[in-house]
């Protein structure tokens, strides 16, 4: 929770405080920042998601019509941000420059990310679902959505308020393998109960997916990861190994490994993982990070980190 973006074009020696968009319409006093993504087409586009920052509210840091949570895209590196539009098609939007504010701050988005392979950005907005977007600009909702119930009955777009608590989506944490051009989303509702974690499989040939579409048509048996609050605060099961032969001929392997889902490719194990989860050092309960650990087994890259 802060007074906006700082950006740096020195190396980190000095910063630049980005408080509002390029429009001087929206303003992120207050919000959070879930991630950032960028465009490996266009190396100057990124996006941003923002949800709500708990602490933002508790002290009531947020301006009144102005504090807006959403995506954002910045189309020079990050020296200036525009609120991006989201949209269930028909006319039905979620947010957009044109559409009135969404009181009382906007609906959170709580993760983005950016599949290389498929050259396609992917986003969860809280009550809505997952969308997708190949300019950052504009956002359409996915026709495959991870599990069953994300459907257009329970999650409508509601325009010009925020979502159903009906939608079972309050976090959504994204990733993506960026040799395979592999999508996973999982995600928990506003009553904390996990609605699965999918895997789209790419089954990247020739440079491209196979699939023309995300599909997150693979589900992964998360049972080893749900808290057991039976005696006391909740625990998480660290020694159950979920196992998943080859896929694509590079072989995950996914384990619960303290507060971590964890996927490597088996023949280069200590070059690229990826963990889902608490950070070791990090462990808020409800927190969901992702990050990319190189080979010597630190934290290379911090993607996404919610409360």
């Amino acid at each position: 929770m802060g007074p906006g973006i700082l950006r740096s074009t020195d190396g980190g020696n000095r910063w630049n405080l980005i408080s509002l968009t390029a429009d001087n319409s929206w303003g992120f006093a207050g919000e959070g920042f879930a991630g950032f993504a960028w465009s490996t087409v266009n190396p100057q586009l990124v996006v941003a998601a923002v949800p709500q920052a708990y602490e933002g509210t508790l002290v009531k840091a947020l301006e009144t019509h102005w504090s807006y949570q959403g995506l954002y895209y910045s189309a020079d590196s990050g020296a200036t941000w525009n609120l991006a539009t989201i949209t269930d098609g028909g006319g039905k939007d979620i947010q957009g420059q044109k559409d009135s504010f969404v009181s009382p701050d906007g609906n959170a988005a709580t993760s983005v990310v950016w599949n290389p392979v498929r050259k396609l950005f992917v986003a969860a907005v809280r009550y809505h679902g997952y969308y997708q977007s190949t300019d950052g600009m504009t956002w359409t909702r996915m026709a495959a959505q991870p599990g069953s119930g994300l459907t257009t009955a329970l999650c409508p777009s509601r325009t010009g308020s925020t979502g159903s608590i009906d939608c079972p989506i309050f976090r959504g944490a994204l990733a993506v393998n960026p040799q395979t051009g592999d999508t996973f989303a999982w995600t928990t509702d506003a009553f904390n109960q996990d609605q699965g974690l999918w895997q789209d499989p790419c089954q990247k040939s020739a440079g491209a997916c196979t699939t023309q579409t995300i599909t997150f048509s693979k589900q992964w048996n998360t049972a080893a990861l749900e808290a057991d609050t039976s005696d006391g605060p909740a625990t998480f099961g660290a020694s159950a190994a979920i196992t998943d032969g080859d896929v694509g001929g590079d072989g995950y392997r996914f384990h619960a490994d303290g507060f971590r889902l964890e996927y490597a490719n088996r023949f280069r194990r200590a070059d690229r993982q990826l963990h889902i989860g608490d950070h070791t050092s990090e462990r808020f309960a409800g927190d969901i990070y992702v990050c990319v650990r190189n080979a010597s087994r630190q934290c290379g890259m911090h993607l996404q980190s919610h409360h």
